[in-house]
């Protein structure tokens, strides 16, 4: 939050949230040790998973030279709304372990209220999105089981094509074999007669 070029493209409203909470209920809480900030999970930052004094950060240069070993990272990562977002910006990781007494219970309710509205509102908003992206994700589905259907009838109908068109040509040929055999069993004479030639060329 006090870094002077990340700090600015932080969510507003979070941070004077926690700009607040920070300077009272945080604050008094931390002090009397009811609770402590931790950060935890991926995108938190090798910084706040490692210890000062001992911290060697591995930092990769480009393809073919050797790494280099920081005491400080050489970025930050952010959630967003969009990919190339460069404002409203949110932390990764931060989560708050209490362990409150019974006469700072107050303070512990004070703090949860006031947080409550922006974390119902970045719910949704995850929520929404998570939604949109399932909705996507059914469509493409459905789009390729269509494609998939479409390809299987295609290709059914075509074996029905080649299946009749090679039963047409099997008929074809029994008919010719069976032709051919009658016409090879007759002479020229009788097959003139069988076939009526010279009646059809009027000689008769």
């Amino acid at each position: 939050m006090a870094h002077p070029h990340l700090s600015p493209m932080l969510d507003t409203t979070w941070h004077a949230l926690l700009n607040g909470l920070l300077n009272d209920e945080l604050n008094e809480l931390r002090q009397h040790r009811q609770g402590f900030l931790l950060r935890v999970g991926k995108h938190s930052g090798a910084e706040s998973v490692t210890l000062n004094g001992v911290r060697d950060i591995k930092i990769l240069g480009k393809q073919g030279e050797p790494p280099s070993y920081r005491p400080e990272t050489t970025e930050k990562r952010f959630a967003s709304q969009t990919k190339r977002a460069e404002s409203g910006l949110l932390p990764f990781g931060w989560v708050w372990v209490e362990s409150c007494d019974d006469s700072y219970q107050h303070v512990s309710r004070s703090f949860r209220d006031k947080l409550q509205p922006h974390a119902s509102k970045v719910r949704e908003a995850q929520r929404e999105r998570l939604q949109h992206l399932d909705e996507a994700r059914q469509i493409r589905v459905l789009a390729a089981l269509q494609v998939k259907q479409q390809r299987q009838q295609d290709e059914a109908e075509a074996r029905q094509q080649a299946d009749a068109e090679a039963a047409r040509q099997l008929a074809l040929a029994d008919m010719l074999q069976e032709w051919a055999g009658k016409l090879m069993a007759l002479d020229a004479k009788d097959l003139r007669k069988q076939l009526k030639l010279a009646a059809l060329r009027g000689q008769v």
